[in-house]
Formats: C-alpha cells, sequence, structure tokens
C-alpha cells in the first residue's frame, strides 16, 4: 500500500490539483478555447502569505456491483524534515460463487537506528475448504539501506499443514521463496521439523523491487514494499482480511525528510529503475525523462507549510484529492503560486505523458474561495485555468485608495499643526 501511495501522492501534486512554474507562453498546437477540461470540480483557496490549497474531485467508478470500497491516503509534512503516512484502506468486496473462506491478520512494526530498520511481522492465514488449512508466519528482520540497494538479513518461522504451502517449502530454492527482480541472495538456510521451517535469508535488493507470487510469498512478501524505502524511520502496519473477504488496512509509518525530499527521492528511485531497464536492453523513454525534470521543478520551485496534509479519499463514487498548502517560493501573492502551479501542469501535458493535454489543462474550471480573513474578495471566483491572470485579489481596495488615505492624513495632521501653532500664537490688543 505505501509505494502506491507515495506514486499517487507525486501523481496528485502533478497530475491533478497542480497547475505549474514556468512562462506565460502557452503557444501549444491545441486550441485553447476549446475542448473539455480535466473532468473535475476543482476548489482553490486562496490565502493572504501566498499559499494555496487545492481539492479536486473526480467522479468514481460506481457500477451495480455489491462491491463497496473506502482507501485514504494522509500524508502530513513538518518542519522538522519528516513524512507522517497515515493511511487506510477499507473493501467489502463481492464474493464469487463458491469461493472458499478465508481469514489473514498480518502485523509489521519496525523502528530505525541511524541506517538499520529493525522489527517484525507476523502472519496468520486460515484457509476453510473442505478441511481448514492453515499457514502462519512470524518474521524477524534488519534492514540495511545502501545508496541503491537494500540488504535483507531475516529469519522466517513457518507453520503450516497447507499441502501445497508444505510441498513449495520442502523444495524451494532462494530466488524462489525471494522472488525479487534484481535480488542477490548472499546466503540461504533451511531446516524442517513437523510443521515447522526455519528459514535464515541473507539478500541484497535493489530499491522498488517487483515481486513475482508464489503459495508462500504472495501473503506476506507484500510487506517488502514498506520495509525497503530508504527513507523508513518507523513502522505500524496493520491488515486484516476476514471470511468474507472485508479488507480493513491501516499504517502510522514516517519518513525522514520533508516535501522536498520526499519528491527528490522519488526522482531519484525512477532513474535508477530506468537505469536497470536500460541494462537489460530496455530503450529509456525520453518524453518520462521530461517528466521527471517537471517533477523536480515542483521540489524546487515549491514548499508547503509545516502540518499541512496530503489526502485522497477514493470511494466508488468519487475520488476527492486535497494537497497540503503548497506555495511557489518567495512568493506572497496566492495567484501567482496558482499561476505557477498551472503552468507546471501545461509543462507536464507537453511530455506526453502526463493523460491529458494543453486543452484540457487551459479549460479546467476552477472556484476560488478566501483561505483567511485578510482575503475579503476574489473577483472572479470562478475562472478557467487559462484565465488566471486575470484573477484579482481584494479589487475593492486598489492601491490609489491607500494614497487617498494617506492624503487624507496630511491634511489632517497639518489643520491640527495649523490649531496648536495658532493657540500658541500672543494675542494681539
Amino acid at each position: 500500500m505505501n509505494r502506491i501511495s507515495s506514486t499517487i501522492l507525486i501523481a496528485v501534486l502533478l497530475l491533478v490539483f497542480i497547475p505549474y512554474s514556468a512562462t506565460q507562453t502557452f503557444a501549444v498546437d491545441n486550441n485553447a478555447t476549446g475542448g473539455q477540461g480535466l473532468n473535475m470540480n476543482i476548489t482553490v483557496k486562496l490565502y493572504s502569505d501566498g499559499y494555496v490549497r487545492v481539492t479536486g474531485v473526480a467522479p468514481g467508478q460506481a457500477s451495480g456491483s455489491q462491491q463497496s470500497f473506502r482507501i485514504v491516503y494522509n500524508y502530513t509534512f513538518y518542519s522538522n524534515r519528516t513524512v507522517e503516512d497515515k493511511s487506510v484502506i477499507q473493501t467489502s468486496p463481492q464474493q464469487p460463487a463458491g469461493a472458499p473462506n478465508q481469514y489473514i491478520e498480518v502485523n509489521l512494526t519496525g523502528s530505525r537506528d541511524n541506517n538499520n530498520l529493525t522489527g517484525s511481522m507476523n502472519m496468520t492465514r486460515l484457509l476453510e475448504t473442505p478441511g481448514k488449512t492453515y499457514t502462519s508466519v512470524i518474521m524477524h528482520y534488519n534492514a540495511t539501506y545502501g545508496e541503491h540497494n537494500w540488504t535483507l538479513d531475516a529469519r522466517y518461522e513457518i507453520r503450516t499443514n497447507d499441502t501445497m504451502v508444505v510441498n513449495s517449502l520442502r523444495n524451494m530454492t532462494a530466488i524462489q521463496f525471494l522472488p525479487a527482480a534484481g535480488s542477490r541472495i548472499l546466503s540461504f538456510n533451511t531446516s524442517v521439523t513437523g510443521d515447522r521451517y526455519i528459514i535464515k535469508i541473507t539478500a541484497v535488493i535493489p530499491y522498488n523491487p517487483v515481486p513475482s507470487t508464489s503459495p508462500y510469498t504472495s501473503d506476506y512478501l507484500s510487506v517488502m514494499s514498506l520495509i525497503s524505502q530508504n527513507r523508513t524511520l518507523e513502522i505500524n502496519s496493520y491488515t486484516y482480511i476476514s471470511s468474507n473477504g472485508t479488507v480493513k488496512a491501516k499504517q502510522h509509518i514516517v519518513y525522514m525528510g520533508g516535501f522536498t525530499d520526499h519528491i527528490e527521492a522519488y526522482v531519484k528511485e525512477m532513474r535508477y529503475l530506468s537505469k536497470l531497464r536500460g541494462e537489460q536492453g530496455i530503450q529509456p523513454n525520453n518524453s518520462t525523462e521530461s517528466l521527471l525534470r517537471i517533477i523536480e521543478q515542483l521540489a524546487s520551485n515549491f514548499e508547503v507549510k509545516e502540518g499541512s496534509s496530503f489526502t485522497q479519499v477514493i470511494t466508488l463514487q468519487a475520488n476527492t484529492l486535497t494537497t497540503p498548502l503548497i506555495r511557489e517560493k518567495g512568493v506572497t501573492d496566492p495567484v501567482k503560486t496558482l499561476v505557477a502551479l498551472r503552468n507546471l501542469l501545461l509543462s507536464m501535458a507537453k511530455t506526453g505523458q502526463a493523460g491529458f493535454n494543453t486543452t484540457q489543462v487551459l479549460n479546467q474550471k476552477i472556484t476560488l474561495k478566501p483561505g483567511d480573513q485578510s482575503i475579503r474578495r476574489i473577483h472572479p471566483n470562478q475562472t478557467i485555468l487559462g484565465n488566471l491572470e486575470q484573477v484579482k485579489v481584494n479589487p475593492e481596495t486598489p492601491r490609489n485608495n491607500t494614497l487617498i488615505i494617506g492624503g487624507i492624513t496630511i491634511i489632517i495632521a497639518a489643520i491640527i499643526a495649523l490649531a496648536i501653532y495658532l493657540m500658541r500664537k500672543p494675542l494681539t490688543a
């Protein structure tokens, strides 16, 4: 869940709420006055210190099925250069006819000391078929992080009466047990006593591994996506799947590095993966690199306010995204921040990798609202992204009003000074 949420964070900060920072040269092939927007309802709150908060609502994928779900991603950014992830998943899927009842519970914990993350994982899996089978896994791990790879040193204790799992464990190889592409197995030892299997493994694994699945890895290898992140400071993750298929998952994970580091780490990992693909003979995509360079602009040109959060709520009915309070560095005018974000979206559209084009960006309708009491009026309060330059904040108090007030003050001061002078002037007979 965590790797997915990191990707969504970047995607949202770029694909949805964002508008972009560059020049105002919108010379594109698309017709800026025609076409549809991004198929979203977007509301932007403007703050007097230059920050904006954008909420986008896209229609969900509601259908006539019995399935329902609610996924909440929540990232909070702090000035001590950490990111807190508190995400929740709840689903109630429609069980296929004849599917066996199964119960799965997974607990994963970990804490970091310098460059090592140490923790444990407990997994229990019950499968109710004509005969009840069970598999339980206890993993104690130590993860040591390098620049591009991390080393997993783990001890697994597996108990099972599942015949398929038993047969797999008896004949497995190291790479079958840890089927992550690019991994190097340094040591692998197994022992069996009755229904108890002890496995000790040390492996060097690239970041963002893409594991395949097998009967004994499908349920617990997914925790690797949480352990594998180089910046993880602590993990407290819990997943429960009931016998009717209902899923409840929640996590509290803290990462080192704030907003800028979070994005830069993503870009670094994507480039490393691209390099690995190149070594495997897969040609790099130039437009993808262009997209990564634009993402870097987000990291270098924008900042978020301490304690503000990115949230995404996904249901059958809607996909709702809310950005943290964000502004362009050095800017105190929220409209300028919004223009810079809009321009960033336009740059993304031109790469051809964003899933939308410039016409959709420029014609996206938005509603503008005050974020604090200093923003008294916004005109117009409804517009499109292509017309942001015409937006005025507090237009009823233009600069010349200040001059008038200042002039009146000077006149009053002059009158008072004259009165004092006349009062002090001696009377003549």
